[in-house]
């Protein structure tokens, strides 16, 4: 509970002390955004995730390569692979409503075989600012969860707060820090039941076809 209130007073803190910003990570640890690769532009991502060790391939699926990429103004698609069994699931976003300060999107995610879909739909607010928010609904195993997260950045860092709904589902709170094209990521999880704190390890590297 502690950790969703700090989410919650992070959002809230967007309209007492936000202020322009440029740049910012295009994405949270546990929630999609509103946030939108533009036509010809990609991300490639690393990842490891767990409770133990930074990188174990001992079993179970906690090492993964994410590929995003912009297909127009609009849709955006993705590849998840799992590192130590080649499983991939796929994802689609759709940007509703272009916007500098509140987009809002809907999504598909987890498509492939033996995955579940979910579904969803998320709005920003404060785009324009250095501390941004993002709320939503995802379903989940045939359920309605809520999605909530906050943003803010000082220079090339990026501090990180989200949150799902439901016993089974986690908070986060991290930072993401910048460098050029590439970038990376620390943090940590929290059950919203009982239960270890776990991590998550991001690198990744965002460029543009056809340069």
């Amino acid at each position: 509970m502690r950790v969703v209130l700090i989410v919650v007073a992070f959002a809230v803190a967007l309209a007492l002390f936000a202020s322009p910003v440029l740049a910012y990570t295009y994405t949270l640890n546990l929630i999609p955004t509103a946030d939108f690769y533009e036509k010809g532009s990609f991300s490639l991502e690393l990842e490891s995730s767990g409770e133990g060790k930074l990188l174990d391939f001992g079993g179970g699926c906690d090492e993964f390569m994410y590929l995003q990429f912009g297909v127009n103004d609009r849709l955006e698609a993705g590849i998840d692979t799992c590192l130590e069994n080649g499983d991939k699931v796929y994802n689609a976003k759709y940007l509703l409503r272009q916007s500098e300060k509140s987009p809002v999107a809907i999504g598909l995610q987890n498509v492939g075989v033996g995955a579940r879909p979910q579904t969803y739909a998320v709005a920003g607010f404060g785009f324009d600012r250095s501390v941004r928010s993002h709320l939503g609904l995802m379903r989940i195993e045939g359920k309605t969860r809520a999605l909530l997260g906050a943003d803010t950045t000082y220079g090339a860092l990026t501090f990180m707060a989200d949150y799902i709904s439901g016993r089974d589902n986690e908070s986060s709170l991290g930072v993401y820090w910048e460098t050029g094209s590439f970038g990376v990521t620390y943090s940590s999880l929290f059950p919203n039941s009982s239960g270890p704190t776990g991590f998550v390890f991001n690198i990744q590297y965002i460029g543009k076809l056809g340069r």
